[in-house]
């Protein structure tokens, strides 16, 4: 579903934004050869916030890929990077990117919706919880639905925000099915290791098994999202193109 109407307003930016571009060189960025209308603006707007959804999604497939990819090369050696401190770098990397899909979700319907906020106040305690529903009661009245769908994205988010905070603000993650592996990678690192040799084997098993579980997890916790997502795209995308005529036979007119 964000495929889709993210490849119909990449059809619509091309054809209506992108053409005006007088020097069409990516490296130069882009520079129209008039200011643009507020259609234009519209679609440049909302295709910028649905793409940054996008590539957020996009990371949190890779986070899967990244996970089960640990190569022990001379650099990971030199640097002391264990599996098991590679597979914490992911596994965090996860949980600060997976909570950042409902602000960039709230800045896109911002921008469809022609809220008038800035991308700081596009946060769920604006526009879905405080402020005596003031935004609450108008993204309804203009989509019926929308928030209900909005704040099901939200309450699934907010599982990991706990786990989010502790690590952006506190430690590490500990979770308590990784302190054993924690513990055999502290020794098989240290000066001692030739020691524990015969451990390698075991470690290796115990941290594949772990491995493959977290990716697991990472991607059920993916596709859950795109679910949750999908009936808010919806919602928002039937929005847009009755919004954009209105604002096109407005460019038309003036």
């Amino acid at each position: 579903m964000s495929d889709s109407f993210l490849q119909k307003l990449s059809n619509l930016l091309a054809e209506k934004v992108l053409s005006l571009d007088e020097i069409r060189k990516p490296s130069k960025g882009f520079h129209p050869s008039r200011p643009l209308y507020k259609h234009e603006q519209y679609i440049s707007d909302c295709f910028q916030a649905l793409y940054e959804i996008k590539g957020l999604m996009d990371q949190l497939n890779y986070s899967a890929i990244f996970l089960a990819s640990f190569r022990n090369t001379p650099a990971m050696t030199k640097n002391k990077i264990s599996r098991y401190e590679y597979m914490i770098y992911h596994i965090e990397g996860y949980l600060l990117r997976v909570t950042g899909i409902m602000d960039r979700l709230l800045i896109l319907v911002n921008n469809i919706l022609i809220l008038n906020l800035t991308s700081i106040q596009c946060k769920a305690p604006i526009m879905l919880i405080n402020q005596k529903g003031k935004y609450f009661d108008r993204i309804e009245d203009l989509i019926p639905g929308l928030n209900n769908a909005l704040l099901q994205v939200l309450n699934y988010i907010n599982m990991f925000r706990e786990d989010r905070n502790t690590i952006a603000h506190s430690e590490k993650i500990g979770y308590s099915d990784l302190r054993r592996i924690e513990m055999f990678h502290i020794i098989l690192n240290s000066d001692q290791c030739e020691e524990f040799e015969n451990l390698k084997y075991l470690v290796k098993q115990m941290t594949d098994k772990k491995v493959i579980e977290y990716k697991k997890d990472f991607l059920i916790c993916n596709k859950k999202l795109e679910d949750l997502l999908a009936p808010v795209y919806h919602l928002l995308e039937t929005y847009f193109f009755n919004n954009y005529e209105v604002l096109l036979n407005s460019s038309l007119v003036n």
